[in-house]
């Protein structure tokens, strides 16, 4: 299965994509969120994972970036699952991207375990709701 990460590097990335390509994911991590918003488009994943917390341009805009982020996604590409990553328990933010179609909101630090238990609800739910042919 592939997932796109786009998230800073440190160690924690590294942890998480071992974690994750030791449950059998194909993880591709991009830490430039504009790269990472290109291929998130002109590739096929199963789901995103994007950091919300990434470094942005300006540390000050870093919420407004991942908003304007998933927006963008979502105007090129809506069908990919995208579960964001986010600092502490800001309940105002997580309703935003949520309100922009992320399907899930998770809290910093994350395991993969977490993780993948959460992709896995993602997925059986999309799978759930197409129409049986």
């Amino acid at each position: 299965m592939r997932l796109l990460l786009v998230a800073d590097i440190h160690r924690a990335t590294y942890d998480l994509c071992a974690g994750l390509e030791s449950h059998g994911f194909e993880v591709v991590h991009c830490d430039d969120a504009q790269i990472g918003l290109d291929r998130a488009c002109q590739q096929q994943w199963q789901v995103i994972v994007l950091d919300a917390t990434m470094m942005w341009k300006d540390f000050a805009m870093m919420w407004h970036d991942a908003l304007a982020w998933l927006k963008e996604l979502r105007t090129r590409n809506a069908a990919t699952p995208v579960i964001v990553l986010t600092a502490g328990n800001d309940v105002a933010i997580s309703i935003d991207l949520l309100g922009l179609s992320a399907e899930n909101c998770v809290s910093k630090p994350v395991t993969a375990d977490d993780l993948v238990a959460r992709i896995a609800i993602v997925l059986n739910t999309r799978n759930a709701a197409e129409p049986k042919a």
